[in-house]
């Protein structure tokens, strides 16, 4: 199984952080191929600034790592 994580950072407006949209029509479309979903996992999208080291140990050994500076 390839294992899948994404990127996409955003700032917080008003407390609230806008959801990775650019990210999750690529994930989604990707998840509508039953070769790719039988092959790939896909981790969560991440999206907080400040979770950045967090982020980085958790992907130690993510095969494909989308990013997205939308």
């Amino acid at each position: 199984m390839i294992k899948v994580s994404s990127s996409q950072f955003n700032y917080r407006y008003f407390g609230r952080i806008h959801f990775p949209y650019s990210i999750s029509l690529l994930v989604s479309h990707l998840k509508t191929d039953k070769k790719i979903m039988d092959n790939y996992k896909f981790e969560k999208t991440f999206v907080f600034r400040e979770k950045v080291e967090d982020y980085i140990k958790q992907c130690i050994d993510t095969d494909i790592l989308l990013c997205s500076c939308y």
